[in-house]
């Protein structure tokens, strides 16, 4: 035999004696280090999901460029939220419906792209100049008229009939429960006087809680009470609403910025399953109801007034991630992200100026579509956390159900969400990944009760590995083939990030 031949097939045989010594060593690790996964898909947790949304208001002091807007619409085309909080934009002269040009806009891509709509209103009219500090009843009528008028103008005569709920009062902790169900029974009145009751559900009460605030003592709820009291946050409205008017009310909602600490801990998860159990313990009703984060970020780095320089970093990726999946794990069906875009809101108090100064806009959007004009057009590109909460938003749309997902004893700062939904009659499997810590895991996810052989497209979300195209959408890492759900799959977490799995194609995200 030749020596050159001899050389190649002891090259051949090297090479083989390394890869499979490669392999053994990646098993070895695995075995050391995985933590096991088990995802049941036959147990669900809490009702379909309403989905991830995001707070898209018309832009009322810094519109953007029609250019920029085609920008942004791109951009929310691949996010694909279920819905949409869209709040102000509309009102009434000389009794003819009056809109922000931009909220036609809005809905209609909401009807296009068939995203459910909360259409509302910053604060009501009654309120603003109450009559001797209390709301005359013929005012609170002719304002609960106005607002089914015009909703029926947008949903019939405009054909906007994805306005599936309304919001009628902002953050209401300053207005007595009496008040607040004046209002919401009145509404519901004339919704029902115009043919809306059954198909715009009125939400309430979109209170952002109180650390400090005790249970009303009308509301014999001790065990709540005690239980709020461990956890250090409640959200007292909430119960009045459910003890006092949940039968005029279709969603219960609320808004929670949470601290670093409640989304490390696992905080989120254990206080919405004990605010959900409360609100259905106080209004039976409720089992057939959506509960709903409306507004939910981060609050700590909150700076200036009101902008949150966070949503820049990583970091914020995960931990919204992270948010989210303690949302739904927790039963709750569906959460929004404040917000789109910086150019929506301005700090209170700070004057319009042209073009905005530093401290003029909120900053807590994944973008600002006012970066040029300020001297930071790079400030109008998308942001991290833009590349968790739009694959969340595709992989667990509306109607996916949750299932139950174990997680390893002794994984703090690590969660995990899976959901499955049907699409012409095949099932979509969507799992979600959140490690929250430097270190590296590494991760085996069965899925006993499946076995059949199936592919799964791998998304990663890390400092160093999340890829994108060049619009900056995210785009597939890998595709696992064949892959037996059954023997399990093992996944590489190099530190701090999100891994998405999902049986779906990798997303079209052709530059």
């Amino acid at each position: 035999m030749k020596t050159s031949m001899v050389r190649a097939i002891l090259a051949i045989v090297l090479c083989a004696y390394a890869g499979r010594l490669s392999a053994t060593t990646a098993i070895a690790d695995a075995s050391v280090n995985a933590s096991v996964i088990n995802i049941n898909l036959h147990r669900t947790i809490g009702s379909r999901l309403l989905g991830l949304g995001v707070q898209w208001d018309p832009f009322s002091h810094y519109p953007p460029s029609h250019a920029n807007w085609n920008v942004i619409t791109r951009r929310v085309d691949f996010m694909q939220p279920s819905f949409l909080r869209v709040m102000g934009g509309i009102g009434t002269a000389n009794k003819r419906t009056q809109m922000n040009p931009e909220l036609p806009l809005i809905l209609n891509w909401a009807q296009t792209h068939n995203s459910s709509v909360i259409l509302g209103t910053w604060w009501p009219e009654p309120l603003i100049k109450p009559v001797k500090k209390n709301m005359a009843e013929s005012r609170v009528r002719s304002w609960a008229r106005r607002v089914a008028l015009q909703v029926r103008f947008l949903r019939n005569n405009r054909g906007f009939t994805c306005i599936r709920f309304y919001n009628f009062i902002n953050e209401p902790e300053r207005v007595p429960i009496s008040r607040w169900a004046v209002l919401a029974r009145n509404l519901y009145a004339a919704f029902q006087h115009v043919g809306l009751a059954d198909k715009v559900r009125i939400i309430g009460p979109d209170t952002y809680g109180d650390p400090a605030a005790n249970y009303p003592k009308s509301i014999a709820l001790k065990w709540n009470r005690s239980a709020a009291a461990r956890s250090g946050y409640n959200w007292p409205l909430l119960a009045q609403v459910a003890h006092e008017a949940s039968s005029y009310i279709g969603m219960f909602d609320i808004h929670w910025y949470a601290r670093d600490g409640e989304i490390y801990n696992n905080t989120i998860m254990p206080a919405l399953a004990r605010e959900k159990r409360m609100v259905e313990s106080l209004a039976p009703n409720a089992r057939n109801k959506l509960f709903v984060i409306s507004e939910s970020g981060l609050i700590q780095g909150r700076c200036n007034g009101d902008q949150q320089p966070r949503v820049k970093t990583f970091g914020y990726g995960v931990l919204m991630a992270d948010y989210a999946a303690q949302v739904f794990r927790a039963g709750w069906n569906g959460i929004s992200a404040w917000d789109l875009d910086d150019a929506m809101h301005v700090v209170n108090g700070k004057p319009i100026i042209h073009p905005p100064g530093k401290l003029t806009l909120k900053i807590w959007g994944f973008w600002n579509s006012q970066g040029a004009a300020m001297g930071n057009p790079a400030d109008f590109d998308i942001r991290p956390w833009f590349y968790t909460w739009s694959l969340l938003s595709r992989m667990f749309p509306a109607g996916t159900r949750i299932v139950d997902s174990t997680e390893p004893t002794g994984s703090g700062r690590f969660r995990s969400l899976a959901g499955i939904r049907m699409v012409n009659n095949r099932m979509v499997l969507s799992i979600a990944l959140i490690n929250d810590v430097k270190k590296r895991r590494i991760i085996t996810v069965r899925i006993p009760s499946d076995s059949h052989a199936t592919n799964l497209t791998e998304y990663r979300y890390f400092r160093n590995d999340r890829p994108v195209n060049g619009q900056g959408f995210p785009i597939a890492a890998k595709v696992l083939h064949h892959v037996h759900p059954a023997g399990g799959v093992i996944i590489n977490m190099p530190g701090r990030g999100v891994v998405l799995l999902t049986n779906q194609p990798a997303f079209n995200t052709h530059d």
